[in-house]
């Protein structure tokens, strides 16, 4: 069991990898597992999660010009701007095929909504414990 687990009252992996939040899955396989970015477990996560919210709305809803919400430097209204939506795909692991992020110009799109939006309110976050895992794992040193 890696140090970072043993700082848990109970194990967080078996929620955080199951199939009902592909991007969760994806990321905690990432963060938490280290496995190889190829491994074909990672290769099927990351496809899921590509074409799963809250990716698959983020992707569909940038302009045809390229922006988010209105065009201009990116910072339009706050969670819904150009700039807000690369920010939120980046911490989501939104990648295209070859493993690149993905940029205005491969036409990444974006719901005009923040991705925390779709976490049902008053429910434990699986995205609030991905992230508290990767930072006791980080902190650990494993």
């Amino acid at each position: 069991m890696p140090p970072w687990l043993k700082q848990l009252n109970d194990d967080p992996l078996p929620w955080l990898l199951s199939d009902d939040k592909p991007a969760v899955r994806h990321l905690a396989l990432r963060w938490l597992l280290d496995p190889s970015p190829r491994e074909p477990s990672v290769l099927a996560a990351r496809r899921a999660a590509m074409s799963a919210q809250p990716i698959a709305s983020i992707l569909a809803a940038q302009q045809p010009d390229g922006h988010w919400e209105k065009p201009g430097p990116g910072y339009a209204t706050k969670y819904r701007g150009t700039v807000w939506q690369l920010t939120f795909l980046d911490q989501l692991g939104a990648v295209d095929q070859a493993g690149r992020q993905r940029t205005l110009e491969e036409r990444v799109r974006v719901q005009r909504q923040a991705w925390i939006d779709f976490e049902q309110q008053g429910a434990p976050s699986k995205w609030v414990t991905l992230r508290a895992c990767r930072v006791l794992k980080l902190a650990s040193g494993s």
